[in-house]
């Protein structure tokens, strides 16, 4: 979803999209996806005095926000450090 939005907003997404040529759009995917983007803002029970440890965020407040990338990718580390 983030990668969307730098190509345009509601308003203007769809004229953006068309505007782009088949190489140029593969080559912002291949040079987005070099990097991941996870917004601690996703996580509004977070405060930097407060955090130690990610994995000390308890699975009930992940939850609430597994619908964000951050939320996603810390229940996927906290399950993938449980199986090993």
């Amino acid at each position: 979803m983030v990668f969307l939005k730098t190509i345009g907003d509601k308003g203007n997404f769809l004229v953006q999209f068309n505007a782009l040529s088949g190489p140029t759009f593969k080559g912002r995917v291949k040079e987005y996806s070099k990097f991941v983007t996870l917004k601690l803002d996703d996580l509004p029970f977070l405060t930097f005095p407060m955090i130690q440890d990610l994995d000390d965020i308890s699975l009930a407040k992940l939850n609430k926000v597994s619908n964000t990338g951050i939320g996603s990718y810390l229940l996927d580390r906290r399950e993938s450090k449980r199986q090993y």
